[in-house]
């Protein structure tokens, strides 16, 4: 085989290679709710959660009252919000919470119940 075929299946072997069955930890169910400050909940946008180390990008739906379900694989996550579908929504979250930053933490494990507070 010549080098370059070599360079070309790189990619792919280390794909295979990292995302191999018992690489990574079984999603566990998550809930919980974001507000603002002043205790108003958050709603229209997905909470994105980012892992830090291992784990897969989440997003959850936010409801009206600003609470959220859904899986994720534990692990410690930085959080951001995403516009869903209402732009309005989406213009009332502070523009740091709109990109993920390492000074906002939560850890996600079996049962978690997060609360996320946009101050």
């Amino acid at each position: 085989m010549r080098p370059q075929h070599l360079i070309c299946l790189l990619p792919l072997m280390l794909l295979f290679m990292g995302c191999g069955p018992g690489m990574m930890a079984d999603p566990v169910p998550v809930t919980g709710k974001a507000t603002f400050a002043d205790g108003k909940p958050v709603s229209g946008v997905i909470l994105t959660l980012q892992p830090t180390r291992t784990g897969h990008l989440t997003g959850f739906k936010l409801n009206a009252d600003g609470t959220f379900q859904g899986d994720a694989v534990p692990g410690t996550y930085t959080y951001f919000f995403n516009a869903e579908s209402d732009d309005a929504a989406y213009k009332n979250i502070p523009e740091k919470f709109r990109s993920a930053d390492l000074e906002r933490i939560v850890t996600v494990s079996k049962g978690s119940d997060l609360k996320i507070v946009l101050n």
